[in-house]
Protein backbone atom coordinates (compact mmCIF):
# COMPACT_ATOMS: atom_id res chain seq x y z
CA UNK A 1 0.00 0.00 0.00
CA UNK A 2 1.37 3.60 -1.06
CA UNK A 3 2.14 5.64 2.11
CA UNK A 4 0.17 9.31 2.03
CA UNK A 5 2.53 11.99 2.55
CA UNK A 6 1.52 15.16 3.71
CA UNK A 7 2.69 18.33 1.60
CA UNK A 8 2.57 21.30 3.98
CA UNK A 9 -0.13 24.09 2.97
CA UNK A 10 -0.27 28.04 3.38
CA UNK A 11 -1.79 27.68 6.82
CA UNK A 12 1.02 25.49 7.95
CA UNK A 13 3.38 27.78 10.05
CA UNK A 14 7.14 27.00 10.11
CA UNK A 15 9.42 26.72 12.79
CA UNK A 16 11.20 30.36 13.32
CA UNK A 17 14.06 31.30 15.24
CA UNK A 18 16.48 33.66 15.72
CA UNK A 19 19.83 34.03 15.60
CA UNK A 20 22.02 36.23 17.74
CA UNK A 21 23.26 38.35 15.27
CA UNK A 22 19.49 39.05 13.85
CA UNK A 23 19.67 36.35 11.03
CA UNK A 24 15.93 35.38 11.41
CA UNK A 25 15.23 31.05 10.22
CA UNK A 26 12.55 29.30 9.48
CA UNK A 27 11.80 25.96 8.37
CA UNK A 28 8.90 23.89 7.26
CA UNK A 29 9.16 20.10 6.67
CA UNK A 30 8.05 18.90 3.69
CA UNK A 31 8.99 14.93 3.39
CA UNK A 32 7.18 14.39 -0.13
CA UNK A 33 9.79 15.43 -2.47
CA UNK A 34 13.97 14.68 -1.13
CA UNK A 35 15.42 18.32 -1.38
CA UNK A 36 15.90 21.50 0.69
CA UNK A 37 14.73 24.56 -0.42
CA UNK A 38 16.87 27.31 1.17
CA UNK A 39 15.79 31.04 1.29
CA UNK A 40 17.28 33.82 2.03
CA UNK A 41 15.40 36.97 2.11
CA UNK A 42 16.87 40.51 2.23
CA UNK A 43 14.61 43.42 3.61
CA UNK A 44 15.91 45.28 1.05
CA UNK A 45 14.04 46.45 -2.45
CA UNK A 46 12.70 48.77 -5.13
CA UNK A 47 11.54 51.16 -2.24
CA UNK A 48 15.01 51.51 -1.17
CA UNK A 49 16.08 53.13 -3.60
CA UNK A 50 16.49 56.94 -4.51
CA UNK A 51 15.60 59.01 -7.61
CA UNK A 52 18.22 58.40 -10.03
CA UNK A 53 19.06 55.02 -9.32
CA UNK A 54 15.74 53.55 -10.08
CA UNK A 55 16.32 49.33 -10.65
CA UNK A 56 19.66 49.29 -8.70
CA UNK A 57 17.95 46.76 -6.27
CA UNK A 58 17.75 44.29 -9.44
CA UNK A 59 21.33 45.37 -10.86
CA UNK A 60 22.63 43.88 -8.12
CA UNK A 61 20.63 41.03 -7.55
CA UNK A 62 22.25 40.25 -11.30
CA UNK A 63 25.52 41.24 -9.62
CA UNK A 64 25.62 38.63 -7.43
CA UNK A 65 25.72 35.94 -9.72
CA UNK A 66 28.60 37.05 -11.45
CA UNK A 67 31.06 34.96 -9.60
CA UNK A 68 33.13 35.00 -5.85
CA UNK A 69 36.95 34.39 -5.80
CA UNK A 70 36.25 30.57 -4.62
CA UNK A 71 33.60 30.10 -7.05
CA UNK A 72 34.32 32.04 -10.46
CA UNK A 73 31.50 33.11 -12.87
CA UNK A 74 29.86 29.55 -14.29
CA UNK A 75 31.19 27.30 -11.78
CA UNK A 76 28.43 27.37 -9.54
CA UNK A 77 25.89 27.10 -12.54
CA UNK A 78 27.60 23.84 -13.15
CA UNK A 79 28.29 22.83 -10.05
CA UNK A 80 24.33 23.13 -9.09
CA UNK A 81 23.29 21.51 -12.31
CA UNK A 82 25.90 18.56 -11.88
CA UNK A 83 23.26 18.18 -8.28
CA UNK A 84 20.00 18.75 -10.11
CA UNK A 85 19.80 21.60 -7.75
CA UNK A 86 17.84 25.25 -9.17
CA UNK A 87 18.93 28.53 -8.16
CA UNK A 88 17.51 31.96 -8.72
CA UNK A 89 16.51 35.55 -7.04
CA UNK A 90 14.19 37.98 -7.43
CA UNK A 91 13.50 41.60 -6.27
CA UNK A 92 10.43 43.57 -5.92
CA UNK A 93 9.47 46.74 -3.86
CA UNK A 94 10.36 45.41 -0.08
CA UNK A 95 12.69 42.42 -0.55
CA UNK A 96 15.53 40.64 -2.48
CA UNK A 97 15.56 37.09 -2.41
CA UNK A 98 17.80 34.37 -3.59
CA UNK A 99 16.90 30.77 -3.80
CA UNK A 100 18.26 27.34 -3.98
CA UNK A 101 16.83 24.56 -3.91
CA UNK A 102 19.09 21.33 -3.51
CA UNK A 103 19.42 17.34 -3.07
CA UNK A 104 18.39 16.84 0.45
CA UNK A 105 22.45 15.52 1.07
CA UNK A 106 23.58 18.29 -0.38
CA UNK A 107 21.91 21.24 2.04
CA UNK A 108 25.58 22.26 3.58
CA UNK A 109 26.92 22.80 0.10
CA UNK A 110 23.86 25.18 -0.55
CA UNK A 111 24.39 26.93 2.72
CA UNK A 112 28.27 27.30 1.76
CA UNK A 113 27.62 29.06 -1.66
CA UNK A 114 25.26 31.47 -0.30
CA UNK A 115 27.43 32.24 2.31
CA UNK A 116 30.04 32.41 -0.28
CA UNK A 117 27.89 35.18 -2.41
CA UNK A 118 27.09 37.30 0.38
CA UNK A 119 30.37 37.39 1.70
CA UNK A 120 33.02 37.67 -1.00
CA UNK A 121 30.84 38.78 -4.18
CA UNK A 122 32.90 39.76 -7.28
CA UNK A 123 31.23 42.86 -8.80
CA UNK A 124 33.78 44.39 -11.53
CA UNK A 125 34.00 48.07 -12.14
CA UNK A 126 33.81 47.04 -16.05
CA UNK A 127 29.73 45.91 -15.01
CA UNK A 128 27.85 49.46 -15.09
CA UNK A 129 24.29 50.52 -15.57
CA UNK A 130 24.66 50.49 -19.05
CA UNK A 131 26.14 47.02 -19.72
CA UNK A 132 23.49 46.02 -18.20
CA UNK A 133 20.45 47.92 -18.00
CA UNK A 134 17.75 47.22 -15.32
CA UNK A 135 15.92 50.21 -15.00
CA UNK A 136 13.99 49.36 -18.12
CA UNK A 137 10.92 46.28 -17.88
CA UNK A 138 11.52 43.96 -19.96
CA UNK A 139 8.26 44.08 -20.79
CA UNK A 140 8.20 48.00 -22.08
CA UNK A 141 11.58 47.06 -24.51
CA UNK A 142 10.35 47.02 -28.38
CA UNK A 143 11.84 44.56 -30.20
CA UNK A 144 14.84 46.53 -31.76
CA UNK A 145 15.63 47.56 -28.17
CA UNK A 146 15.78 44.36 -26.28
CA UNK A 147 18.07 42.57 -29.25
CA UNK A 148 20.14 45.57 -28.97
CA UNK A 149 19.98 44.92 -24.80
CA UNK A 150 20.80 41.30 -25.98
CA UNK A 151 24.17 41.94 -27.46
CA UNK A 152 25.25 44.55 -25.28
CA UNK A 153 24.17 43.19 -22.14
CA UNK A 154 26.74 40.52 -20.18
CA UNK A 155 23.91 39.77 -16.95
Amino acid sequence: MAKLVCIPTVTDAPASRRLDNGLVMHALEARHAPVVSLWVWYQVGGRNEVPGTTGMSHFLEHMLFKGTPKHPKGDLDKLLARYGALWNAFTSEDVTCYFETVPAERYPVALELEADRMLSRTIRRSFSASSCSPSRSRGTRTRKESSAAKKRSSC
